[in-house]
């Protein structure tokens, strides 16, 4: 069988938890009358469709008599995702359409969605401006399907942000962000030192605030998130294409600001 075939699709869907059990039957006739044979695909192609729960533990066992691959879920969703890309850019469908799969389910469903979660933010783009230009979000579509599909793997997100009690580095995970403590990517020991320096400089300087400490100066603030600014750009480079790394900067304006408070001293009645 190749990788397209639509037993080893269906396989992909079983793993990823979004198999439509109710089609398999229809599935296994179609696949012994193109020459695949099987005890278990024969007893599906007779199943009663509406018995979803026996056809997918026969269709297990279809998945190990016919040695299809066995894949973790979140490559059998990435497989999904390449497939679904493929779609896109042949034209079988309305790249919205398939676009939004990835973007509602595949992006959240994975450890490493940072690329996919570009598709939620173009679907989320087109819900909230329906009157918006269709044809510029699908061809923004087409030029992430393209690009994902140059790609052998996923890039692996990473956040450069300073913040109290945490490490400078953290990425996505199914349940928030995680810590990604720096001497797991092997750094060169200058940028890993250099990196824990300005986080803990803000650390010393921001970690009680608003009670007290602050940043003394709009300028302060600015330097530190320059300064940030650059350690994303060496980390990038640093780590390369199969990184993505991201940065989440200060705010230097507005309530978000950060400056330590000035008291102000009454004088004492003479």
């Amino acid at each position: 069988m190749t990788a397209t075939d639509p037993l080893v699709v269906a396989a992909w869907h079983h793993v990823a938890g979004d198999l439509r059990a109710e089609h398999l039957p229809e599935l296994a006739t179609d696949a012994l009358v193109r020459g695949l044979d099987s005890p278990s695909l024969r007893i599906l192609a007779g199943h009663d469709p509406r018995d979803v729960d026996v056809a997918r533990e026969l269709f297990t066992d279809v998945i190990t008599e016919l040695r299809i691959p066995a894949q973790s879920r979140d490559e059998a969703i990435w497989c999904l995702v390449r497939r679904t890309a493929e779609r896109i850019l042949d034209g079988h469908t309305p790249p919205i359409e398939e676009a939004r799969w990835i973007a509602l389910y595949a992006a959240e469903a994975v450890e490493e969605g940072g690329d996919l979660r570009r598709f939620t933010d173009l679907i989320v783009d087109f819900d909230d401006l329906p009157g918006g230009d269709v044809h510029a979000i699908e061809r923004e579509i087409i030029s992430l399907c393209t690009e994902l599909l140059e790609r052998s793997a996923p890039r692996r997100w990473v956040q450069l942000r300073a913040e109290s009690g945490r490490s400078p580095l953290t990425r996505h995970g199914l349940w928030g962000q995680v810590d990604v403590p720096l001497l797991e990517l092997r750094l060169d020991a200058q940028l890993a030192d250099d990196v824990s320096t300005w986080a803990q400089f803000y650390d010393a300087k921001l970690g009680q605030w608003p009670d007290s400490g602050g940043f003394t100066s709009t300028q302060q603030a600015t330097d530190f998130v320059e300064q940030g600014r650059l350690f994303a750009v060496r980390l990038q480079d640093a780590l390369g294409p199969t990184y993505q790394v991201e940065y989440g900067p200060e705010r230097l304006e507005g309530p978000g600001l950060k400056l330590e408070r000035r008291r102000r001293f009454r004088r004492r009645p003479s």
